[in-house]
């Protein structure tokens, strides 16, 4: 990033993808073909490169279940807004996805219990709503541009917003704990 701003951003210069390929390249020392084509030029998960990274200095990548009942069994997340709670983001596939919900949809009412200004914390006050609900279809009552529609949402067995999270590997090997200083500039 230094070397772009320097070469390109301070002279107002632009630069094409083949240039800042190029530069990472140049700074990693070896071709990255087969990176940006996994990574860059498509959409394929990186967990699998990112445990080999974190392994390499002792760690290990975990996987949870989100703690909220709307993430994790119906695939959308919330957020509140101005005394409002609104969709977020929709988890692909997900229950909410297929319900066609969208992101800036406002929740109105869950079960026809309205959300607004009876529920404390908005979001939080959301979730324990759906909590209340738990393994119940819900309906929930949304406004998309105004106009407001009842949804119906059974929870699904399968599990969407996983929660991602590092651990040190108890047993690291001693080249594993030095490479995590050198990384990390912190003990292991």
């Amino acid at each position: 990033m230094r070397y772009l701003y320097f070469e390109y951003g301070k002279h107002q210069k632009g630069y094409s993808e083949a240039d800042y390929k190029s530069i990472v390249e140049q700074t990693a020392g070896v071709k990255l073909d087969d990176f940006f084509n996994t990574y860059v030029y498509a959409a394929n998960s990186y967990d699998e490169g990112l445990r080999d990274a974190l392994h390499h200095i002792g760690c290990e990548l975990k996987t949870g279940a989100s703690k909220k009942y709307h993430e994790r069994f119906l695939g959308f997340k919330v957020a509140e807004e101005g005394g409002s709670t609104k969709i977020t983001s929709i988890y692909p596939d997900s229950i909410a996805d297929v319900a066609q919900l969208s992101a800036g949809d406002e929740i109105v009412a869950v079960n026809n219990n309205q959300i607004k200004g009876n529920l404390p914390n908005g979001a939080a006050g959301f979730e324990r709503m759906c909590r209340y609900f738990y393994d119940e279809k819900i309906t929930l009552t949304v406004s998309s541009n105004g106009v407001n529609r009842k949804t119906s949402l059974a929870p699904s067995k399968e599990e969407f917003y996983k929660i991602y999270f590092i651990e040190k590997n108890p047993e690291a090997t001693e080249e594993q704990k030095n490479s995590f200083r050198l990384w990390s500039k912190r003990a292991f």
